[in-house]
């Protein structure tokens, strides 16, 4: 049976679980292990519970590793990468979600249609660099469907209001709602929502093709899901080497998007949209979006008893997703430390006390289920996160600001906090990184305006005008005011003040 050992760590205690085997290959005995680190809420008998239950899987899991190695070497010179690739998703499937395992799965259908029927010892660099630049060479015809601008008009001839169309089931409202908003909708829908409401389709939808190479993003993941899969082959020694890594492949460079961030400027405005928000729906979790920083599928599983009134705290404990073949499921947060507690702002506790009320008041109408969610669907139940995407478009056409994504919300609140001179430690927690670098990294231009600001500050200490450390500190604070002011186009150093004191209190407000 596989033996555990405790082991202290910075964030907590974890457990390895050890499990020794015959390698069937060479014939020494090895060790095989995985760590497991228990929820810090569990007590010791859980704990012992939950240990014993992961022991008895992970001795499954290394005989079965052992039985596939057997089977693998008598026909191994003839495994083909589409076979690798099976054995390789049976053994993540074990430790893994099933979104997980579904993603992988469409990834590798896709790869297999062009090397899976190749041997793996035949797979070398070239075939591997031919196949990668054929990806990404790879041009993406995309026909948009768009609502005419008399979409309305033509539904109201044929007698067709919203609340009919919402009476007929099969009609996907969302999608209608972003047609609305001028976002294309799907070729299939146009022809279904054509075919449900009898009205001729070029009555009611315009067509354009738009031809364009496929992004870097969706090309990596077909790379990533190659060099796993060979990594795997390379694990069990059926190859010698791990040609889908950099070592071997010439990768494109790609040039980083700076991230989208609304400015000071746009933030006030969209805030104001946002406070005078009718639907309280769409007012409270745009709040949340901008005061936290979380992410759409986290806002959207939110239920009452992640909010603690009196610690003014917010628990995030899952997340929502739509996957293509299972609809809208729950699943763990993205990384380990996107489960966290964070305190929020008086304000936004304050809207949400408000929103609670709400739906208590409207009990008789609302069916709030089980886990008492902040956000569901119409029908009761789990609510799609790309209902955020509709709303958040309302707010910035009532902002009257340029174009930004639902996630720009997230960037626009770690920029308020690194403004605010938050440390990224902090930053990291808050938003929920696995790593501070990761902060750092998507933050680096910031960050970088920042030690900019550091380093001048340094440099005003100790080198003033007279080359002299015995100054008056307050004079020279004041001298570097007064050319700020003068910067800034001031008239008066109480007109300057006044604004220090609205751009302090609009940071407070927003972090």
């Amino acid at each position: 049976m596989a033996s555990i050992r405790k082991r202290e760590r910075k964030d907590g205690f974890v457990y390895i679980i050890e499990s020794k085997y015959n390698d069937p290959l060479t014939g020494k005995t090895k060790t095989m292990s995985k760590t497991w680190k228990p929820d810090k809420y569990m007590t010791p008998k859980e704990i012992e519970k939950e240990l014993k239950i992961k022991s008895i899987d992970f001795d499954d899991e290394v005989r079965q590793f052992v039985s596939n190695a057997n089977k693998i070497d008598l026909n191994k010179n003839r495994l083909t990468f589409e076979e690798l690739s099976q054995l390789w998703l049976d053994k993540v499937s074990k430790d893994h979600s099933v979104i997980y395992i579904q993603k992988h799965k469409s990834l590798l259908n896709f790869v297999n249609k062009d090397i899976g029927k190749l041997q793996i010892t035949n797979i070398e660099p070239e075939t591997l660099q031919e196949y990668y630049d054929k990806l990404d060479s790879r041009i993406r015809v995309t026909e948009k469907v768009y609502m005419k601008e008399n979409f309305k008009d033509v539904l109201k001839e044929h007698n067709y209001s919203y609340g009919i169309l919402k009476r007929m089931n099969k009609i996907e409202l969302v999608t209608y709602t972003l047609g609305l908003r001028g976002d294309s909708v799907s070729f299939n829908w146009a022809v279904k929502f054509s075919e449900l409401t009898n009205i001729p389709f070029n009555d009611l939808f315009d067509r354009t093709t738009i031809k364009k190479k496929y992004s870097n993003e969706t090309n990596m993941k077909y790379k990533k899901i190659i060099r796993m899969v060979l990594g795997y082959g390379k694990k069990l020694r059926l190859i010698k080497e791990n040609y889908g890594k950099s070592d071997y492949i010439d990768f494109p460079k790609v040039k980083k998007n700076k991230i989208d961030v609304m400015d000071e400027e746009e933030i006030s405005k969209f805030y104001n949209a946002v406070i005078t928000e009718e639907d309280i729906r769409i007012k409270t979790s745009m709040m949340i979006f901008l005061l936290t920083g979380l992410r759409r599928g986290e806002v959207c599983a939110l239920s009452w008893e992640d909010i603690s009134f009196e610690k003014k705290t917010l628990s995030v404990n899952t997340s929502l997703i739509r996957v293509t073949g299972l609809g809208v499921i729950e699943k763990d947060p993205k990384t380990v430390t996107s489960s966290r507690t964070i305190t929020i702002p008086d304000i936004l506790i304050e809207q949400l006390e408000i929103y609670k009320k709400w739906q208590i008041d409207n009990s008789a109408m609302i069916e709030i289920k089980s886990k008492h969610r902040l956000f569901f669907s119409s029908q009761f139940g789990l609510m799609s996160p790309d209902i955020f995407e509709v709303w958040m478009r309302k707010m910035i056409k009532r902002a009257n600001i340029p174009h930004h994504s639902l996630h720009s919300l997230r960037h626009t609140n770690v920029a308020l906090q690194i403004a605010a001179g938050i440390d990224i430690v902090t930053v990291s927690q808050r938003v929920g990184h696995a790593r501070t670098s990761t902060t750092s990294d998507i933050y680096a231009y910031m960050l970088q305006n920042t030690d900019q600001v550091a380093a001048q500050a340094i440099n005003n200490i100790f080198n003033n005008n007279n080359k002299e450390f015995n100054v008056d500190s307050d004079l020279a604070e004041y001298k570097r005011a007064k050319e700020e002011m003068i910067r800034l186009g001031f008239d008066s150093y109480e007109e300057y003040l006044d604004y220090m004191k609205f751009k302090s209190a609009k940071v407070k407000l927003l972090c």
